[in-house]
């Protein structure tokens, strides 16, 4: 984990290692419900992804699956649309 300061000291970005399913490296702003980016790879499948997080139920997951671009978006509502060619 490394946090990054602004210039009065406090803390403004965490960086921080994935593990589990899928390793990366998640970018957070400090406090609760933070929004999130993690961008990574799926240690299944050897897919890269990159995984956008409102902190509340909206995301953005966009990878790729059997060489295909997948891009999955999900409102706070929790209605989803995924989107492939």
């Amino acid at each position: 984990r490394i946090e990054l300061l602004d210039d009065e000291g406090n803390v403004s970005v965490i960086l921080e290692g994935e593990a589990g399913r899928r390793a990366g490296l998640l970018v957070s702003t400090p406090g609760a419900g933070a929004t999130t980016t993690t961008i990574g790879m799926d240690r299944a499948s050897g897919n890269p992804f990159i995984y956008m997080y409102s902190g509340g139920k909206a995301s953005i997951f966009a990878t790729f699956d059997a060489g295909q671009a997948s891009v999955q978006l999900t409102n706070e509502d929790g209605t989803s649309l995924t989107i492939a060619p």
